[in-house]
């Protein structure tokens, strides 16, 4: 039994990642309609906080979208539009 296996269809869980506290959630792809895990942590006070980094796991146990931490509405910070991690002005 694989990581989506163990989790999917669950309440929402607490975990932790590189010693971050974590919050996953499954649920539903809204693109795609595929199931998936959502994985939260090093939010600001909460996983799913200010800052917070997101990893999306599917059925297969494959990781299908990952970024690492970073304020979106830090003014410091640009996003742009190429989907690429943000770079720090």
């Amino acid at each position: 039994m694989g990581f989506f296996d163990e989790v999917f269809g669950k309440n929402e869980q607490n975990g932790k990642i590189d010693g971050k506290d974590a919050k996953i959630v499954s649920g539903r792809n809204n693109k795609t309609g595929e199931d998936k895990v959502d994985i939260y942590y090093g939010g600001k006070g909460v996983p799913d906080g200010p800052g917070h980094s997101h990893i999306v796991v599917n059925s297969d146990d494959m990781v299908t979208y990952m970024r690492e931490g970073g304020d979106h509405d830090d003014p410091d910070i640009d996003y742009g539009d190429t989907g690429k991690d943000p770079v720090i002005k």
